[in-house]
Parts: structure tokens; sequence; C-alpha cells
């Protein structure tokens, strides 16, 4: 059987529950879901709507005083050349939802990998074994601006970011990340981190049975 390409690694990625997750973190941070009314996939810079989906409008939008103009568009809010430089990579078709969502996965897989500087992190598959702690966001900050660093701050100067909690919330679900968070989780986990190999061993739980 032949290797799957770049493309088809990608695609099975998005249909994971990392996939999705991280994919909504990024609308959701870059406010395209929940914040403007209409489709987040067909959203230009500022809320606007365009209708072709054939290619990226490449439409600058004034910003206004104090915001800079941009024709960032998209469910991610893809500049025209990061958008092109995935399209080009991957063979992506049009400027649809699906293509979205691949070139999402393609930028933010380069910028887990280190391609763009930082910390390696081994890439998409960093939260297939672990979720999204403050390295992975603030290495998928070189891309998107409002994903703080570890100080809590955007990449890109002043522009706005939202909270380390706020990108974890919506990556896990509401439901989930107060699961996690909550004062007996961490004092659970805190104990785990206290305690001995030995003592860790001892407190494992039982393997299930065999078939």
């Amino acid at each position: 059987m032949a290797p799957k390409s770049q493309l088809e690694m990608l695609q099975s990625y998005r249909n994971t529950t990392e996939g999705q997750n991280l994919l909504r973190a990024i609308r959701r941070a870059e406010g395209t879901e929940g914040v403007y009314e209409g489709n987040p996939y067909t959203m230009l810079y500022g809320g606007g709507q365009f209708k072709n989906t054939s290619r990226h409008p490449d439409q600058v939008v004034l910003g206004g005083k104090g915001s800079p103009n941009s024709a960032a568009a998209g469910a991610y809010q893809f500049m025209p050349s990061t958008f092109n430089e995935a399209q080009r990579a991957l063979g992506l078709k049009d400027f649809g939802p699906e293509s979205q969502d691949i070139a999402a996965l393609w930028e933010a897989d380069r910028r887990l990998s280190g391609v763009y500087g930082g910390e390696n992190l081994g890439g998409l598959s960093y939260l297939r074994y672990g979720e999204m702690d403050k390295d992975a966001i603030n290495q998928l900050g070189g891309a998107w601006a409002s994903f703080p660093d570890h100080k809590g701050k955007s990449h890109y100067g002043n522009q706005a970011v939202k909270s380390h909690e706020f990108i974890q919330r919506s990556y896990l679900g509401d439901e989930k990340y107060d699961s996690q968070n909550s004062v007996e989780a961490l004092a659970k986990a805190k104990a785990w981190k206290n305690m001995s190999e030995e003592d860790r061993w001892k407190n494992l739980p039982p393997l299930p049975p065999l078939p």
C-alpha cells in the first residue's frame, strides 16, 4: 500500500476529535465563530461576507481608527499569501470550507513543528497525545494573532489577543474544561505530580480483563 500523501494525512486528521477541537478553537479565537453573524467560511476581516469561494477574495478591508487594514478572510482569517502557499503545497482546488480546514491544519502542523522557528513540538501529533497547553498555544500564535504567547501577549504587538483559558476552553469544550480544572481534578493532578514513581505504580487502576 502506498504511503499517504500530506493532503490525505491532513484530511484524516480533520476527522479526529483533536482536529475538530483545534479548528473550533482557531475559529472562536479569530472571532469568526460566536461573534459575528454569518458563515465563518465566507467571513471577511471585520465581519463582512464574500460570496465567491473559488479562490481567496484578496480584498483589503479598512480597519478604522486604531485598527490595521487587512485582507484576511475565511474561518481562519488567512492572509492571501498564507493560503496561496498552502494551496500550492497541497493542491487545494478552491477556498471552500474543506480547503480552509485543511490549510489551517497544514499551517498549524508547520507551527507546531518549529518550521518558522521556536520549539519543535512534533507537529499535529502533539495534540493527539496531550492537551492544548501554553507551549502549543505559543507556537500557534505565530500564525494567529489571537493566540497568546507564554506571557499572554499577542505575537503581533498590540493586536487583540485571547487568554490561555479562552483557547483551552474553546479547544476542550466547556464541560470537559470545567471537569479537568475543577478543584478536585487539580488536587489529584498535583498529588500525582508529587508522588514517587513507586507510589504511582501502586495507584494505577487495574488493567482491563483479557478478551
